[in-house]
């Protein structure tokens, strides 16, 4: 559809804002186990599509998914993404996982899409309802262009989104599909690998892939506009795609106080410690030459984007060297990605009590046994009972919502 020439002459200067308003799991029954949907989430989205991720436990065979807005079929996936998460809890040896991008052209201005379960017999179930509302914006003189700051007041404005798309893309390699140089993806790009973080790009910027990238973004932005202070950091950044969106996001937002923090030793990971850290009995990460990044490289890496200033702080060596002194007054996200037990454990040691309520706390790498053990010993430490809440199958977060621990 052109929108442009549907609108007419103004059209080339409107397009459309889009806003889910909200998102419904309907209750499990006969055929459906359990459901959930992690995006889209409430608020405004990009005005050409939004995603949906999410994942179906039935008790029959699954033929596909549909979303059906006004009784006809927009789009249709199968399940095709593993969750190990999911698989834990449901004993689920299938894929349960889906992720499909709704096109927003042709949906209604205030619009409700079902996700529906077909089964191979035939049968149908919606598992959930998606309600947004979208309506075409008002046309902008260029001189308004001009002088209308590009967060426009609440930094939800459509250069803020377009920019930290295209960003996300960018760094994730989603953008240019950049094959993966791990021994395990054969050199060919999978987009769904990419998606979940499941392979390592060979040129592209970080390997958390799109999801996990979302939700540091989710995490970020949540955090500037809700008012809740202190600067962002990741321990353990491999080539600094991570740090590099949450600077990204400052500049986007016109944030010039928050500072972001680049965390690690810059030489891989560290050989295990199994006398003083037994869950780490046998790792091999320190033996993967393509985990050794080093501090220049990652600075380049700032500098391609435009985003290497003052505000980016390097702390250069083992963490239990460089956390505990680092010059960190207060921690709005904190983004721990060091794979081990001992990495772990020492940024949650050095650095989470400086995370005041309303923060974010991220594990990357929880489905790693020895990762999820130094997160479960440090809350049970302090009695942190925060609901830990998934990201993708691979990674979680939390939000801060106690007194602070000392």
């Amino acid at each position: 559809v052109d929108m442009a020439a549907a609108l007419g002459e103004e059209g080339r200067d409107r397009r459309m804002e889009v806003e889910i308003s909200g998102v419904t799991l309907r209750p499990s029954n006969d055929l459906i186990t359990a459901a959930n949907l992690e995006y889209p989430r409430k608020g405004p989205v990009d005005g050409c599509a939004f995603q949906v991720y999410g994942w179906v436990v039935c008790k029959a065979p699954v033929a596909r998914l549909e979303f059906v807005h006004e009784q006809s079929v927009v789009a249709r996936c199968e399940l095709t993404l593993s969750r190990p998460d999911v698989d834990k809890v449901y004993g689920s040896s299938s894929p349960v996982g889906f992720w499909k991008a709704i096109g927003t052209v042709g949906l209604a201005p205030v619009f409700t899409l079902e996700v529906r379960v077909v089964f191979e017999d035939g049968r149908r179930d919606v598992i959930a309802e998606i309600r947004g509302t979208q309506q075409v914006s008002p046309s902008l003189t260029p001189s308004i262009r001009v002088q209308e700051p590009a967060y426009q007041g609440s930094g939800r404005g459509r250069l803020v989104q377009r920019y930290l798309n295209l960003l996300e893309a960018s760094l994730t390699g989603m953008l240019v599909e950049d094959a993966p140089c791990d021994f395990w993806s054969d050199g060919k790009f999978d987009p769904n690998n990419r998606l979940l973080g499941r392979d390592w790009p060979s040129l592209s910027f970080s390997m958390i892939g799109s999801v996990r990238m979302r939700n540091l973004r989710y995490a970020c932005e949540t955090v500037i506009l809700d008012g809740v202070k202190g600067d962002f950091v990741e321990t353990g950044v491999w080539r600094g795609g991570a740090c590099i969106l949450m600077r990204g996001i400052l500049e986007a937002y016109g944030d010039g106080a928050r500072r972001v923090f680049v965390a690690d030793s810059f030489a891989g990971l560290p050989p295990p410690d199994p006398e003083k850290f037994p869950a780490d009995a046998g790792d091999q990460h320190h033996t993967h030459s393509q985990l050794k990044v080093s501090r220049a490289d990652v600075e380049d890496n700032f500098r391609r984007f435009g985003l290497l200033d003052e505000r980016v702080v390097f702390l250069e060596g083992w963490f239990k060297d460089t956390l505990p002194a680092a010059p960190i007054d207060r921690l709005a996200v904190l983004r721990l990605d060091g794979d081990m037990y001992e990495s772990t454990i020492e940024a949650l040691d050095a650095l989470y009590h400086k995370v005041p309520y309303g923060g974010f706390v991220i594990v990357d790498d929880y489905q790693i046994p020895a990762c999820a053990k130094a997160v479960h010993d440090f809350r049970e430490r302090y009695a942190i009972t925060s609901p830990i809440l998934p990201i993708d199958g691979w990674g979680t977060y939390w939000r801060i919502d106690h007194a602070p621990i000392r």
